[in-house]
């Protein structure tokens, strides 16, 4: 790295990774490094304009077979925004495929919370293609992870994503206890957008 202190990192990465995407790199942390800044450097909503997918699936065949912890952190990222931007595009099938990839690669790592996102994530996809058993299943995984890892924000989405369910399957009662639930975090974190979206829940129910 000590040769690149003058220059933003992530403009060494890119042609690093573009033009040498299929040769052996010696220095796999140097790499690791390349990666990891290219994905964060490009942003979601720059991919979702131009539809460019591409630099996403170069990153991700690059680290493909690689089993190192660290190519595990990239690839769970590129694999994660790719369902994302499949999502945001329409494309629900293609999405709830590569959030599926995340679950397989984080399944032995124990990151509850990583997990119950994207366990989150894959049901609101389920639910656009109208799979509401999937949607509730995804869900209910999504805040039994959450639970274990603490985190009561996404907690309150899995309630809040679930309580809409519940109550176009008529199951209002349970629809009605996880409104509430994830009403009482939303206050606590003082997150007014999510109090309001679990208030038309209410008034669906």
């Amino acid at each position: 790295n000590k040769l690149y202190l003058d220059v933003p990192f992530w403009k060494v990465a890119r042609p690093i990774i573009y033009n040498y995407i299929d040769c052996h790199f010696m220095n796999f942390i140097c790499f690791y490094e390349a990666v990891d800044a290219l994905l964060r450097k490009r942003k979601i909503d720059i991919i979702l304009t131009n539809q460019d997918l591409e630099g996403y699936h170069k990153l991700l065949t690059a680290v493909g077979n690689a089993k190192d912890i660290k190519t595990i952190e990239v690839l769970n990222k590129g694999y994660k925004a790719l369902g994302d931007i499949t999502h945001s595009m329409g494309d629900y099938k293609k999405s709830v495929s590569y959030y599926k990839k995340c679950i397989e690669l984080l399944s032995g790592l124990k990151d509850y919370s990583e997990l119950a996102k994207i366990h989150i994530n894959m049901g609101v996809s389920y639910f656009e293609l109208n799979e509401f058993d999937k949607v509730i299943e995804c869900h209910e995984r999504g805040i039994e992870l959450a639970t274990k890892a603490g985190n009561i924000r996404v907690m309150a989405y899995g309630y809040s994503n679930a309580s809409e369910v519940y109550a176009l399957k008529d199951k209002l009662d349970k629809a009605l206890s996880y409104a509430n639930k994830a009403v009482d975090i939303f206050y606590k974190l003082d997150e007014k957008l999510m109090i309001g979206l679990v208030w038309m829940n209410y008034g669906i129910i």
